[in-house]
């Protein structure tokens, strides 16, 4: 479900995600799959790039996701915290970036 543009997605996390990771421009803000989540998508590539930005959940038995975390894909992969490629495989710990260590100069663009 589309939620809107850039800054217009309304969650309760709102902004310290806009200030750590803003929406590429011209990308879509959609809600994520999973509750509570964003998702940031390119109209031009919406299966190979895309952001999501999820709340955590205490009660995950990974560390990381207990609190806010980034999932940076782009070009089809997937990237850890220093902007290293992890292939494509979305259960990788690393590629689920805590929110409070993710930094944008590092992650590689379209």
């Amino acid at each position: 479900k589309e939620t809107g543009t850039t800054g217009e997605h309304g969650v309760s996390f709102n902004d310290k995600v806009q200030n750590k990771v803003p929406c590429p421009d011209g990308w879509k803000v959609v809600e994520s799959n999973k509750k509570g989540g964003i998702k940031y998508i390119d109209p031009a590539n919406p299966k190979g790039n895309n952001i999501r930005i999820m709340p955590g959940n205490p009660n995950s038995p990974n560390p990381v996701q207990k609190g806010p975390y980034v999932k940076w894909f782009i070009n089809g992969k997937f990237y850890d915290v220093h902007g290293n490629c992890l292939g494509n495989n979305n259960t990788i710990l690393e590629s689920h970036i805590p929110l409070d260590d993710f930094n944008l100069n590092v992650m590689p663009r379209k």
